[in-house]
C-alpha cells in the first residue's frame, strides 16, 4: 500500500532530516580527529598540571556522550522508525545534546581562554566579561533545551519560544569568541614585542594566527547558525552548524595544546625549553641575553660534561659557555661520557 501524501500534514522532510544525517556523519568524522588529538596530547605531555588533563579528559568523555546520544537518535529515526513518517520530528533527546551540551562544551571552552587571557594580561576586565559572556550563553542553551522539549516537534521550534532564546545564545557566543580571539591576539602580540628570543617568537607568532583563525571561525558558525534560523526557518540547517560548533570548540582547543609539539628528526616531542603561555610574562622579561634551555640530567657516575649556551637573539652569537666537569672516583674499570647540550 503506497504511503498517504504528506501535503498539508507535515513540512518536508529532507530539509528536516537531511540535516541531522550530515550532522552525524560530520561529527563521527570530527570525533575522530578529537580523539587522535587526544590521544597525541596525553602521549605528548605526560608532566602537563593536572587542571590542564581534566579539562581535556572532561571535554572528551562529553562529546563521546553527545556521539552517543545523537546516533541513538539516527538509529531511531533512520533505522528503527524508517517509513513511520507521524513521528519523524519529534524532538527525542536533540533538546539536551544539541542546546545544552554544545552551550556546556562552550562554556568549559570559553572560561579556559578566560583564565589564559587573565595570566597574560591580569585584566580584570576583559577576563569578567568573557567569563561573563560565558556563562550568559551557557544559561541560554538550557532556555532553549528546555523549551524545545515542551514544544515536542522540530519543525515548530521557531515558532515558539526558543526562537528568542536561540537568537540571545547565538549572539552572545559570537560576541565571546570574538572577544577571546581579539584580547589573544592583543596579548600575545605584546608579549612578542617583549621578547626577544626567535624561538618564542615563533611560537607566539603561531600562537596569534591560530587564535584568530579558530575564534573567528566559531564565532562565524554562531552567526551563521543566527541567519539560518531566521533566513530558513522551517528547516534544521541551523541545527547541522549548533551541532559542529561544539567539535570546533574542542579541536580548537586540543591543538592549541598540541601547538607546542615539535617534529625533532622525525619524532614528535615537546617544545624544547620553551615555557608555554601559563609563565609567557615571564618570558617575555627575558631579554635579548636570555635563553630559555632545558636543565641538563647529571649522571651519578664517571665523567659528565654539561655543556649550556645563551645566544643573543640579535647577533646571532654566542654569549658564553658554561662547561662544569664533575669525577667522581668509581671500582669499575670504565668510565662514562654523557655530554647534554
Amino acid at each position: 500500500m503506497a504511503a498517504p501524501p504528506l501535503t498539508g500534514t507535515l513540512p518536508d522532510l529532507s530539509l528536516l532530516l537531511g540535516p541531522m544525517l550530515l550532522l552525524e556523519i560530520l561529527g563521527v568524522g570530527l570525533f575522530g580527529v578529537l580523539s587522535v588529538q587526544t590521544y597525541i596530547y596525553y602521549l605528548a605531555f605526560p608532566n602537563d598540571r593536572t587542571h590542564a588533563k581534566l579539562l581535556v579528559g572532561w571535554v572528551y568523555i562529553l562529546e563521546l556522550v553527545q556521539l552517543i546520544l545523537l546516533t541513538h537518535d539516527a538509529w531511531l529515526i533512520f533505522a528503527r522508525g524508517f517509513g513511520d513518517f507521524a513521528h519523524a520530528d519529534d524532538v527525542r533527546t536533540i533538546w539536551f545534546t544539541l542546546p545544552i551540551m554544545a552551550g556546556f562544551i562552550g562554556l568549559f571552552v570559553q572560561l579556559f581562554y578566560a583564565w589564559r587571557i587573565h595570566t597574560l594580561s591580569s585584566n580584570r576586565w576583559i577576563t569578567f566579561f568573557v567569563t561573563l559572556s560565558a556563562f550568559v550563553q551557557a544559561g541560554f542553551s538550557i532556555a532553549v533545551g528546555i523549551e524545545t522539549r515542551e514544544v515536542g516537534h522540530l519543525a515548530l521550534i521557531t515558532h515558539s519560544k526558543a526562537f528568542k532564546y536561540k537568537m540571545i545564545w547565538f549572539c552572545t557566543t559570537a560576541f565571546c569568541d570574538i572577544l577571546i580571539a581579539l584580547s589573544m591576539s592583543y596579548y600575545l602580540y605584546r608579549a612578542k614585542q617583549h621578547s626577544a628570543v626567535r624561538k618564542t617568537n615563533a611560537m607566539l607568532t603561531r600562537l596569534i594566527k591560530f587564535t584568530v583563525e579558530t575564534g573567528l571561525i566559531t564565532a562565524a558558525f554562531a552567526l551563521l547558525e543566527a541567519i539560518l534560523y531566521v533566513a530558513a526557518n522551517e528547516t534544521l540547517f541551523y541545527a547541522l552548524f549548533m551541532g559542529i560548533c561544539p567539535k570546533l570548540y574542542s579541536n580548537s582547543l586540543l591543538a592549541l595544546f598540541n601547538s607546542r609539539i615539535e617534529v625533532t628528526s622525525g619524532r614528535i616531542c615537546d617544545a624544547d625549553g620553551v615555557n608555554f603561555l601559563s609563565t609567557m610574562a615571564f618570558a617575555s622579561r627575558i631579554g635579548p641575553n636570555g635563553n630559555l634551555v632545558r636543565q641538563p640530567t647529571s649522571s651519578g657516575i664517571g665523567i659528565n660534561v654539561q655543556i649550556s649556551k645563551v645566544s643573543d637573539a640579535h647577533t646571532e652569537s654566542t654569549a658564553h659557555s658554561d662547561v662544569t666537569l664533575k669525577m667522581e672516583k668509581t671500582s669499575k674499570s670504565s668510565s662514562q661520557l654523557e655530554v647534554s647540550v
